[in-house]
C-alpha cells in the first residue's frame, strides 16, 4: 500500500490537533505525588576507569550527563555500550520502585 507523504502528514497534523484539544484541560501531574528524594535514592553507573565528577553533575536543579563513544563500560568485563545512568530507587512500604531514565546523546557542538 502506497501513503503520500501529504497524505501522511495531514494524518499525523489531525491527530496531534485531537490531542492537544482533548488533552488541553488534563494535568499531567495527576495521580502523581510528590516524593522527596535524596543522595541515598541514588545509585550512578558510570565508566569504571572515569570519576563519577567526570561523568555527572547536579547543579541548579539540573542533573547533568557525559558519555563519549570510547568511554569503557560501568565494569570491568561488561558487555554494555558507554553509557552514564542514574537509578532511582523509591520505597513505599512493600513496593519498591527502579526508575532509569533514559535520555538521547546530543553531541556538543563548537565552543
Amino acid at each position: 500500500m502506497k501513503v503520500s507523504y501529504c497524505s501522511l502528514l495531514l494524518f499525523v497534523i489531525t491527530l496531534m490537533v485531537c490531542f492537544l484539544i482533548n488533552d488541553a484541560h488534563i494535568d499531567p501531574t495527576y495521580g502523581f505525588v510528590e516524593v522527596m528524594l535524596n543522595e541515598t535514592n541514588f545509585k550512578y553507573q558510570k565508566p569504571y576507569d572515569t570519576p563519577l565528577e567526570q561523568r555527572y553533575s547536579y547543579e541548579n536543579g539540573t542533573h547533568r550527563f557525559w558519555v563519549f563513544a570510547d568511554d569503557k563500560p560501568h565494569y570491568l568485563g561488561s558487555k554494555t555500550q558507554p553509557r552514564t545512568e542514574i537509578h532511582i530507587l523509591v520505597s513505599f512500604l512493600s513496593f519498591s520502585f527502579h526508575i532509569v531514565f533514559n535520555s538521547s546523546i546530543h553531541p556538543l557542538g563548537p565552543g
